[in-house]
């Protein structure tokens, strides 16, 4: 049986990133740090590579505001609630 594979190979995400800087160039789209978005990328494949199940718990720093996310109240696998309220609840 074949093993499963969760995590992207490192030149998968370069080409990713790179594909995605020639789109930007050629749009008018809003443009945004591609330094922490690349950051986030990397970190985002290492942690679903460590733990498939607790990946989606990570805090981020957004690409375009620069200011870090906060960890939510409660951990992914157990949020059953997706209210708005529920989410915005400290």
């Amino acid at each position: 049986m074949p093993k499963l594979r969760v995590s992207l190979n490192a030149d998968h995400i370069r080409l990713y990133i790179e594909y995605t800087v020639e789109l930007l160039a050629d749009t008018d789209c809003p443009r945004f740090n591609i330094e922490i978005w690349k950051a986030a990328l990397y970190q985002w494949n290492d942690q679903r590579s460590e733990n498939m199940f607790t990946y989606c718990d990570a805090c981020y720093r957004s690409p375009v505001t620069g200011t870090m996310s906060t960890l939510h109240h409660t951990p992914w696998k157990d949020a059953f609630d997706d209210s708005l309220e529920c989410y915005l609840r400290d």
